[in-house]
């Protein structure tokens, strides 16, 4: 609001400068060329003072517009984390469950084998004994 202000009073300035200009430029008299130069120095100082107050807005709301896209970009990368750590979880328990699906298959192989051997044991004692 402060830098509108200063906005509308550097306008309502300029135009005043440039209308003394005009002033003393219309009455022809030489001798006014000093009070000119003063005019067109006041006319340039306003415009660069309105020119930077509206940079100065300009700036105020991009860094605005700047925060806000950052506030979203974080809940986003928030729920990205979210995401991202539930797929973690959902592979570790995959692995887990895969892991103990191998190993109960290495003992179920290894008591096959057990068995296997047992009956080959036996056979080989029934042979000898025999």
């Amino acid at each position: 609001a402060i830098l509108v202000e200063r906005m509308a009073q550097h306008h309502w300035l300029r135009n005043r400068a440039l209308h003394y200009q005009n002033h003393y430029l219309e009455s022809g008299d030489e001798s006014n060329a000093s009070q000119v130069s003063l005019f067109m120095r006041y006319e340039t100082m306003h415009e660069r003072a309105f020119h930077k107050c509206l940079a100065d807005i300009l700036k105020i709301r991009a860094e605005k517009q700047k925060q806000e896209i950052g506030f979203a970009s974080q809940a986003r990368q928030e729920e990205l984390h979210r995401v991202n750590l539930r797929c973690r979880e959902g592979l570790a328990d995959y692995q887990h469950t895969r892991i103990s699906s191998v190993k109960c298959d290495i003992y179920c192989q290894e008591k096959r084998l057990e068995t296997a051997l047992a009956r080959e044991n036996r056979q080989f004692e029934t042979q000898k004994a025999a």
